[in-house]
């Protein structure tokens, strides 16, 4: 991702970030800055060199974190649990404006049966 995008001294936004792990490959290994936002942050868990470069939110995103868009937004396994999704978006959106800014969403893969 770091390459495809060209993830070297950027700011990343991460929603829905956990444990910031994804976020702190995308600092450790670009050079990068970034703000990780989720309700279940679980503030001072960070003790290296990250700590002065990656923040971390308590919080659902909203438009009150447009600040926080920087060149990059990933989205990991959340979008599939927020229930009002067009509004989500179109907030992000909103939050991007008319500036060039991929946004990633990774989604989990829901198992295909078969029967035989």
């Amino acid at each position: 991702m770091i390459k495809i995008y060209d993830l070297h001294n950027k700011n990343i936004l991460e929603i829905g970030c956990c444990k910031g792990n994804f976020l702190l490959l995308l600092f450790h290994f670009g050079n990068n800055k970034g703000t990780g936002i989720d309700p279940s942050d679980v503030p001072g868990r960070i003790d290296n060199e990250a700590v002065e470069e990656v923040t971390f939110i308590k919080d659902y995103y909203g438009e009150q974190h447009a600040k926080d868009v920087g060149n990059f937004i990933y989205c990991c396994q959340t979008l599939e649990h927020i229930q009002l999704t067009f509004e989500f978006i179109n907030s992000l959106r909103r939050s991007i404006g008319y500036r060039h800014v991929p946004v990633f969403f990774e989604l989990p893969v829901l198992p295909v049966f078969s029967r035989i």
